[in-house]
This record gives structure tokens, C-alpha cells and sequence, in this order.
């Protein structure tokens, strides 16, 4: 009994946190675009400026920012994984919050398990994809 009432809560706890997530996504892409339209983008990249190639975080902000003002294409030219993580977590955030209005306390069964795995794999995966992607990019 006590195991399913953890198990439970924790699945409870998903939601809020996606809920949670999905609210720092838009205003960390809120922020961005505040500081682009007030100090720009003269903060210059210290591992760029030493290596002389992008870091895995370059153009983040910027794609942030055109992300913020609704240009999607231009946020995932400028850095993918930073624009579609932010879709992505603004999606679940919504999904969360629908989900809790709509009385449900927990996820759909299996989904905490497969988001784990995924991001296990797939974070570490598609950001060295990024970096491939930046380092060539970069270099037109």
C-alpha cells in the first residue's frame, strides 16, 4: 500500500514539475529576448574567443531570443538544441498543466519511464549533434 501511494505521488509530482519546467522555459526565452533588446549580444563567448570555434552554448541566447519573438526557422538555424529544447519543455508544460486542470494527477502509464530513458540517451546524443552542427556551420 505504501509502495503504490509513492509511486503515486511520484507520478503526481511529474506533472507539477513538467508544469514547473514548461513555465521556465518561456520565461527563460522571455529573458533572452528582454536582454537582446536591451544589451544586445555584445556579451563575447570566453571559449570561442580562446579556441576560436564555437562552445556547445553559442548562439544559444540568440536563438532564445528569435525564439521568444516568434521566429522558430531562425531559432533552429542558430542553435537546435536549445530552440527545440525550449518547444519541447513549453509543450510539456502545457501538457502538465492541461492534465492538471482536467483533474488527472498523474501521467499516461509508461510515460516517466520512456522521457527518462530518452533523455538519458537522447540529451548527451543531440547535444553533441549541436556541436557538430554549430562547429560546421560556423565555418561558411
Amino acid at each position: 500500500m505504501a509502495r503504490e501511494t509513492r509511486s503515486a505521488n511520484r507520478r503526481s509530482s511529474e506533472l507539477v514539475w513538467g508544469a514547473i519546467l514548461g513555465g521556465g522555459a518561456l520565461a527563460i526565452a522571455g529573458g533572452a529576448r528582454l536582454l537582446s533588446e536591451t544589451i544586445g549580444y555584445s556579451v563575447p563567448c570566453p571559449f570561442h574567443a580562446l579556441a576560436g570555434v564555437p562552445c556547445p552554448t553559442c548562439f544559444g541566447l540568440r536563438a532564445l531570443a528569435a525564439l521568444a519573438h516568434g521566429r522558430i526557422g531562425e531559432a533552429i538555424a542558430l542553435h537546435p538544441f536549445f530552440a527545440l529544447a525550449a518547444l519541447l519543455l513549453a509543450a510539456w508544460g502545457v501538457f502538465s498543466v492541461a492534465l492538471l486542470l482536467a483533474g488527472r494527477r498523474e501521467l499516461p502509464a509508461g510515460w516517466g519511464r520512456t522521457a527518462s530513458r530518452a533523455a538519458l540517451w537522447g540529451i548527451p546524443i543531440a547535444l553533441a549533434a549541436n556541436w557538430i552542427y554549430l562547429l560546421l556551420w560556423t565555418r561558411r
